[in-house]
Protein backbone atom coordinates (compact mmCIF):
# COMPACT_ATOMS: atom_id res chain seq x y z
CA UNK A 1 0.00 0.00 0.00
CA UNK A 2 1.41 3.60 -0.99
CA UNK A 3 2.05 5.75 1.66
CA UNK A 4 0.29 8.94 1.18
CA UNK A 5 0.47 12.51 2.58
CA UNK A 6 -2.36 14.52 4.34
CA UNK A 7 -1.87 18.39 4.60
CA UNK A 8 -5.24 18.49 6.86
CA UNK A 9 -5.83 21.38 9.28
CA UNK A 10 -5.71 20.52 13.30
CA UNK A 11 -8.89 18.88 14.98
CA UNK A 12 -11.77 21.44 15.56
CA UNK A 13 -13.78 21.53 18.20
CA UNK A 14 -11.26 21.15 21.03
CA UNK A 15 -8.90 23.87 22.39
CA UNK A 16 -5.21 22.64 21.18
CA UNK A 17 -2.21 22.14 23.83
CA UNK A 18 -0.72 25.15 25.33
CA UNK A 19 2.41 23.87 23.56
CA UNK A 20 2.22 21.95 19.76
CA UNK A 21 3.76 18.56 20.43
CA UNK A 22 3.20 16.74 17.30
CA UNK A 23 3.07 12.75 17.92
CA UNK A 24 4.10 9.54 16.26
CA UNK A 25 2.25 6.26 16.14
CA UNK A 26 4.63 3.21 15.37
CA UNK A 27 1.94 0.55 15.37
CA UNK A 28 -1.80 -0.23 15.66
CA UNK A 29 -3.90 -3.13 16.46
CA UNK A 30 -7.17 -3.13 15.85
CA UNK A 31 -9.55 -5.31 17.77
CA UNK A 32 -8.25 -9.10 16.63
CA UNK A 33 -5.50 -11.21 15.51
CA UNK A 34 -4.73 -10.45 12.04
CA UNK A 35 -7.03 -7.34 11.90
CA UNK A 36 -4.54 -4.60 11.33
CA UNK A 37 -3.63 -6.79 7.73
CA UNK A 38 -7.51 -6.68 7.16
CA UNK A 39 -8.55 -3.16 8.37
CA UNK A 40 -9.81 -0.34 5.61
CA UNK A 41 -7.62 3.34 4.93
CA UNK A 42 -11.12 4.32 5.91
CA UNK A 43 -10.92 2.26 9.51
CA UNK A 44 -7.35 3.75 9.85
CA UNK A 45 -8.08 7.50 9.00
CA UNK A 46 -11.24 6.99 11.44
CA UNK A 47 -9.02 5.62 14.60
CA UNK A 48 -6.52 8.46 13.82
CA UNK A 49 -8.80 11.12 13.30
CA UNK A 50 -10.64 10.23 16.89
CA UNK A 51 -7.37 9.99 18.74
CA UNK A 52 -6.48 13.70 17.38
CA UNK A 53 -9.55 14.76 18.17
CA UNK A 54 -9.40 13.03 21.96
CA UNK A 55 -6.26 14.27 22.25
CA UNK A 56 -5.78 17.65 20.88
CA UNK A 57 -2.64 16.36 18.48
CA UNK A 58 -2.08 19.06 16.31
CA UNK A 59 -0.06 16.76 13.77
CA UNK A 60 0.57 13.40 13.76
CA UNK A 61 2.66 10.84 11.65
CA UNK A 62 1.20 7.03 11.66
CA UNK A 63 2.85 3.73 10.25
CA UNK A 64 1.90 0.08 10.62
CA UNK A 65 4.21 -2.73 10.17
CA UNK A 66 3.02 -5.95 9.23
CA UNK A 67 4.87 -9.66 9.73
CA UNK A 68 8.16 -6.85 9.18
CA UNK A 69 7.06 -4.48 6.53
CA UNK A 70 5.23 -1.44 6.62
CA UNK A 71 2.05 -1.90 4.67
CA UNK A 72 0.28 1.83 5.70
CA UNK A 73 2.09 5.37 6.19
CA UNK A 74 -0.15 7.98 6.89
CA UNK A 75 0.53 11.85 8.09
CA UNK A 76 -2.46 14.19 9.47
CA UNK A 77 -2.69 17.65 10.45
CA UNK A 78 0.35 20.52 10.80
CA UNK A 79 4.22 19.91 11.92
CA UNK A 80 3.65 23.70 13.26
CA UNK A 81 0.73 25.13 14.37
CA UNK A 82 2.22 28.49 14.09
CA UNK A 83 3.26 28.25 10.18
CA UNK A 84 0.66 25.39 9.04
CA UNK A 85 2.72 23.52 7.00
CA UNK A 86 1.54 19.84 7.28
CA UNK A 87 3.22 17.26 8.84
CA UNK A 88 4.69 14.63 6.36
CA UNK A 89 5.59 10.90 7.02
CA UNK A 90 9.28 11.37 6.65
CA UNK A 91 8.79 14.85 8.95
CA UNK A 92 11.31 14.13 11.90
CA UNK A 93 9.93 14.02 15.38
CA UNK A 94 10.94 14.41 19.08
CA UNK A 95 10.89 10.56 20.28
CA UNK A 96 10.02 11.67 24.17
CA UNK A 97 9.29 8.19 26.02
CA UNK A 98 9.59 5.80 23.00
CA UNK A 99 13.16 6.19 23.92
CA UNK A 100 12.47 4.07 26.59
CA UNK A 101 12.28 1.12 24.51
CA UNK A 102 15.03 1.78 23.22
CA UNK A 103 16.91 1.91 25.99
CA UNK A 104 14.94 -1.20 27.21
CA UNK A 105 16.35 -2.81 23.72
CA UNK A 106 20.07 -1.60 24.58
CA UNK A 107 19.91 -3.24 28.34
CA UNK A 108 18.58 -6.92 26.76
CA UNK A 109 21.49 -6.51 23.46
CA UNK A 110 24.12 -6.29 26.45
CA UNK A 111 22.41 -8.52 28.64
CA UNK A 112 22.53 -11.33 25.24
CA UNK A 113 26.25 -10.39 25.15
CA UNK A 114 26.58 -11.71 28.82
CA UNK A 115 27.96 -8.14 29.52
CA UNK A 116 25.03 -7.48 32.16
CA UNK A 117 22.28 -9.50 33.86
CA UNK A 118 18.93 -7.77 34.47
CA UNK A 119 18.64 -9.43 38.05
CA UNK A 120 21.50 -7.71 39.39
CA UNK A 121 21.40 -4.52 41.85
CA UNK A 122 21.77 -1.52 40.24
CA UNK A 123 24.10 -0.41 42.54
CA UNK A 124 26.96 -3.68 40.97
CA UNK A 125 26.79 -0.59 37.86
CA UNK A 126 26.20 2.77 40.31
CA UNK A 127 28.16 2.69 42.60
CA UNK A 128 26.47 6.09 43.66
CA UNK A 129 23.68 3.87 44.69
CA UNK A 130 25.34 1.64 47.49
CA UNK A 131 23.28 3.36 50.27
CA UNK A 132 21.15 0.77 52.71
CA UNK A 133 17.92 2.32 51.29
CA UNK A 134 19.07 1.10 47.90
CA UNK A 135 19.47 -2.22 48.62
CA UNK A 136 17.45 -5.01 46.48
CA UNK A 137 16.86 -2.70 43.74
CA UNK A 138 17.33 -4.45 40.01
CA UNK A 139 17.94 -3.34 36.98
CA UNK A 140 15.02 -5.75 36.61
CA UNK A 141 13.47 -2.79 38.91
CA UNK A 142 14.22 -0.13 37.31
CA UNK A 143 12.85 -1.18 33.75
CA UNK A 144 9.31 -2.39 35.14
CA UNK A 145 9.34 1.32 36.95
CA UNK A 146 9.26 -0.63 40.59
CA UNK A 147 12.45 0.83 42.06
CA UNK A 148 10.56 2.82 44.03
CA UNK A 149 11.36 5.89 42.04
CA UNK A 150 8.27 8.41 41.88
CA UNK A 151 7.79 11.31 39.37
CA UNK A 152 8.63 13.99 41.35
CA UNK A 153 11.69 12.19 41.82
CA UNK A 154 12.22 13.24 37.91
CA UNK A 155 13.22 17.06 39.22
CA UNK A 156 16.35 15.76 40.55
CA UNK A 157 18.31 14.74 37.49
CA UNK A 158 19.47 17.77 35.26
CA UNK A 159 18.32 16.08 32.43
CA UNK A 160 14.56 15.86 33.43
CA UNK A 161 14.33 18.99 35.69
CA UNK A 162 16.16 21.63 33.00
CA UNK A 163 16.05 21.20 29.39
CA UNK A 164 19.46 21.31 27.52
CA UNK A 165 21.24 19.57 30.20
CA UNK A 166 22.07 15.91 29.88
CA UNK A 167 24.94 15.06 32.49
CA UNK A 168 24.37 11.56 32.93
CA UNK A 169 26.58 11.65 35.88
CA UNK A 170 25.25 14.67 37.82
CA UNK A 171 21.62 13.00 37.09
CA UNK A 172 23.20 9.67 39.19
CA UNK A 173 24.81 11.60 41.79
CA UNK A 174 21.44 13.52 42.64
CA UNK A 175 18.99 9.96 42.13
CA UNK A 176 20.86 8.44 44.55
CA UNK A 177 20.23 11.00 47.07
CA UNK A 178 16.52 10.27 46.77
CA UNK A 179 14.09 8.53 48.98
CA UNK A 180 12.68 5.39 47.67
CA UNK A 181 8.53 5.27 48.56
CA UNK A 182 8.29 2.03 48.01
CA UNK A 183 10.42 -1.38 48.70
CA UNK A 184 11.82 -2.70 45.54
CA UNK A 185 9.50 -4.67 43.09
CA UNK A 186 6.19 -3.71 45.07
CA UNK A 187 4.42 -1.09 43.81
CA UNK A 188 4.56 0.32 40.11
CA UNK A 189 5.08 3.99 39.50
CA UNK A 190 5.81 5.59 36.01
CA UNK A 191 9.18 7.45 36.68
CA UNK A 192 11.47 9.22 33.59
CA UNK A 193 14.10 8.86 36.09
CA UNK A 194 14.11 4.99 36.02
CA UNK A 195 15.29 5.44 32.32
CA UNK A 196 17.40 8.07 33.04
CA UNK A 197 19.38 5.57 35.42
CA UNK A 198 18.97 2.40 33.14
CA UNK A 199 20.88 5.16 30.35
CA UNK A 200 23.93 5.37 32.95
CA UNK A 201 24.08 2.26 33.13
CA UNK A 202 23.77 1.28 29.69
CA UNK A 203 26.74 3.42 28.82
CA UNK A 204 28.80 2.60 31.68
CA UNK A 205 28.70 -1.06 30.86
CA UNK A 206 29.11 -0.92 26.99
CA UNK A 207 32.60 1.51 27.72
CA UNK A 208 30.30 4.54 26.81
CA UNK A 209 28.11 5.90 24.17
CA UNK A 210 30.68 6.03 21.11
CA UNK A 211 32.43 2.85 22.20
CA UNK A 212 32.56 0.41 19.35
CA UNK A 213 30.45 -1.95 21.34
CA UNK A 214 27.62 0.52 21.70
CA UNK A 215 28.10 1.53 18.27
CA UNK A 216 28.05 -2.13 16.97
CA UNK A 217 25.52 -3.22 18.44
CA UNK A 218 22.94 -0.24 18.42
CA UNK A 219 23.83 0.69 15.27
CA UNK A 220 20.26 0.74 14.11
CA UNK A 221 19.51 3.83 16.84
CA UNK A 222 20.30 6.95 15.89
CA UNK A 223 23.19 8.54 17.77
CA UNK A 224 26.70 10.27 18.14
CA UNK A 225 27.08 6.33 15.91
CA UNK A 226 24.99 8.07 13.25
CA UNK A 227 25.85 11.95 13.53
CA UNK A 228 23.58 14.96 13.59
CA UNK A 229 20.06 14.03 12.82
CA UNK A 230 19.14 14.91 8.88
CA UNK A 231 16.49 17.34 8.10
CA UNK A 232 16.61 18.96 11.68
CA UNK A 233 14.97 22.19 9.87
CA UNK A 234 12.11 20.70 8.83
CA UNK A 235 11.38 19.01 12.27
CA UNK A 236 8.06 18.82 13.68
CA UNK A 237 8.04 21.78 16.40
CA UNK A 238 7.09 21.04 19.36
CA UNK A 239 8.13 21.15 23.17
CA UNK A 240 11.92 20.96 23.69
CA UNK A 241 13.85 18.04 24.29
CA UNK A 242 14.44 17.11 28.17
CA UNK A 243 16.88 14.33 27.91
CA UNK A 244 19.51 12.63 26.30
CA UNK A 245 21.43 9.37 25.36
CA UNK A 246 17.89 7.31 25.31
CA UNK A 247 16.75 7.92 29.07
CA UNK A 248 12.92 8.50 27.09
CA UNK A 249 12.00 11.48 29.45
CA UNK A 250 9.09 13.17 28.25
Amino acid sequence: MPARQEPSSAPEGRPGPRRARPAILLGLALCGAGSVAGATDADIDRFARAEMELNGIPGLALAIAVDGRVAHATAYGVRSVASREPMLVDTPVELASLSKALTALAVLRLEGDGVLDRGAGVDFWLPEFRAQRWNGVTLRDLLQHRSGLRRRHDFLAPCCGRPGEGDLDAAVERLAGALPESPPGETYSYANSNYVLLAAVVERASGGLGSPRTCGRLSSIRSECAGPPRNTARRALGERPTATSGSGAA
